[in-house]
């Protein structure tokens, strides 16, 4: 159902109420175990179930299916990434969280409270897990952008050309122009997976 880990980052961007996910040494399996830790912050598997039903339901799929291994690891490795970004910017750029964020982010809760309040009520989703889903999605939106501005036009067009003579055959016949957009996402993604790595070598970070 989900290809890798970049389909976060191209849907907006960011479950099963059934799924029984215990992270290896993380604890019982009540709902407050925890599944994952980025410092002192604990995730837990009730914020994980959460997470996961209101990403799926968001993107359109079934929020009751049953959701394979591989795709629970990618889910809670999503919120890790997403709350290593929150203690990384609040430690560092605090500004980016300002009273416009903030009012986006109210305004964001009404309006899916009031579009989908049968599926939010029904599914026991707070106001705390609608809020660490937006503020993923902005995070992500965020470092996006920071790794778009720091690298040149010139210099990711050649490594897009780089990139298509070593996996030409991976693009059905298309030429470079056409692949262009494909390519930029893909270099994209591992710039960002990179400086998630660099953040977390100065984190604690249990999954």
């Amino acid at each position: 159902m989900m290809k890798s880990r970049i389909w976060k980052k191209a849907a907006a961007v960011l479950l099963s109420a059934a799924i029984l996910f215990t992270a290896a040494g993380c604890g019982t399996d009540g709902p407050e175990s925890q599944v994952a830790k980025v410092n002192d912050t604990v995730i837990t598997k009730a914020q994980f179930d959460n997470y996961t039903m209101l990403c799926l339901y968001t993107m359109g799929y079934d929020p009751s299916e049953q959701l394979t291994s591989e795709e629970e690891e990618e889910m809670l490795g999503d919120m890790v990434d997403a709350e290593v970004l929150r203690q990384y910017y609040e430690e560092n750029d605090p500004s980016i969280f300002s009273d416009a964020y903030q009012s986006g982010l109210q305004a964001y809760i009404a309006q899916t409270k009031q579009d989908n309040g049968e599926f939010i009520n029904s599914s026991g989703i707070s106001d705390e897990d609608i809020t660490f889903y937006y503020r993923s999605q902005y995070l992500t939106q965020l470092c996006f952008n920071e790794i778009q501005e720091e690298n040149s036009d010139e210099e990711l067009y050649s490594e897009a050309e780089s990139y298509y003579e070593e996996h030409q055959e991976d693009f059905g016949g298309e030429t470079l122009d056409e692949a262009l957009s494909e390519i930029y996402y893909l270099l994209y993604s591992d710039m960002y997976e990179e400086k998630l790595d660099e953040i977390k070598e100065n984190m604690s970070v249990i999954e």
